[in-house]
């Protein structure tokens, strides 16, 4: 998948270019400057944190993760399948809205 591809690409790379960074080596460019734009997706991974294994006197959550409310940055956080599920639910907010009916298309192509 691209997508894995890339995110694996990023990792290796970031231990470098934070190097490269603290020590001066990149000159006036920022690798960690935030974008607005395409050009960078901000991954969090908050699938082992535990929220959804502690029972908050109902029980464990039938879901839990981040309240998201910031279009601005393009982010994907990777979190636990709603119970009874198993596996990884994606909440992605990484398409600006002139682009939503194109993005739809295409995911919906893809998934037939």
């Amino acid at each position: 998948m691209e997508l894995v591809g890339m995110v694996r690409e990023a990792k290796r790379r970031m231990a470098e270019e934070c190097l490269s960074w603290a020590e001066g080596r990149t000159g006036e460019r920022d690798p960690f400057q935030m974008t607005f734009n395409y050009e960078s997706v901000y991954v969090s991974d908050w699938s082992k944190l535990g929220f959804s294994d502690v029972d908050y006197g109902y029980g464990t959550p039938m879901a839990a993760g981040p309240l998201v409310n910031c279009d601005l940055i393009a982010s994907v956080i990777v979190m636990k399948a709603p119970a009874p599920l198993a596996g990884t639910r994606l909440l992605a907010s990484c398409v600006t809205k002139e682009h939503t009916d194109d993005f739809a298309r295409r995911m919906r192509k893809d998934l037939a």
